[in-house]
């Protein structure tokens, strides 16, 4: 993050946007107004599939369990750690916003590389967040389910639990990509609210990139 904020500020150096003190509280305002339910999908989801992870090794181990749902709790591992890992290797950014608050803003060109800041923020999270709705997301989660209710059917020759195994983690992985912040994703009031003035003229910030 200190590259990049380093290359932000030589970058507009020889731009200079211009931006303001109330440029900053607008975006400020936005942020205020998303980053709370994206903190609470990314640490939420998180300790979801981490106390998930904790319970299923638990049964794993515990020698009371029987041989099926010692079976059970491996598929249940192998799905809730491919979730953490995706919380991971792709967070949503507006959960991350740390960096923009304690970014100084007493010069022009500071207050230029925070803003800058703040809109690659928001134009990542808008990205991460269409890529998870998207169609070929949703397929890999079916599929995923899929091989986890089949791994139970095929070898562990328990057709209706597997039934139920799917069913299962199709309502976990709905919930998962429902609970997203989609004000973000699909709402004007975001593009509305992103008209920042930028050198005595009006730019609208849309998210469509």
């Amino acid at each position: 993050m200190a590259f990049l904020i380093f290359f932000l500020c030589i970058w507009i150096s020889s731009t200079g946007y211009g931006i303001t003190e109330q440029d900053l509280q607008r975006q400020k305002a936005v942020l205020a107004d998303y980053e709370t339910h994206s903190k609470m999908w990314q640490w939420g989801w998180t300790g979801v599939f981490v106390s998930s992870i904790s319970l299923q090794g638990h049964q794993i181990l515990n020698k009371n369990s029987t041989a099926d749902e010692k079976f059970d709790a491996k598929i249940g591992l192998l799905t809730s750690s491919s979730g953490l890992l995706s919380m991971i290797v792709n967070p949503l950014p507006l959960a991350f916003t740390e960096d923009w608050y304690s970014l100084p803003e007493a010069s022009e060109k500071e207050k230029d590389a925070k803003y800058l800041l703040g809109k690659k923020i928001f134009s990542d999270s808008y990205i991460e967040l269409q890529r998870r709705h998207s169609f070929s997301f949703q397929m890999k989660l079916v599929a995923e389910q899929l091989v986890a209710a089949s791994l139970i059917a095929l070898l562990d020759k328990r057709p209706s639990d597997a039934g139920k195994r799917f069913l299962l983690g199709m309502i976990t992985s709905e919930l998962w990509i429902y609970t997203l912040p989609g004000a973000i994703y699909n709402s004007n009031d975001l593009n509305q609210r992103l008209q920042m003035r930028l050198s005595g003229s009006t730019l609208s910030l849309t998210l469509q990139f």
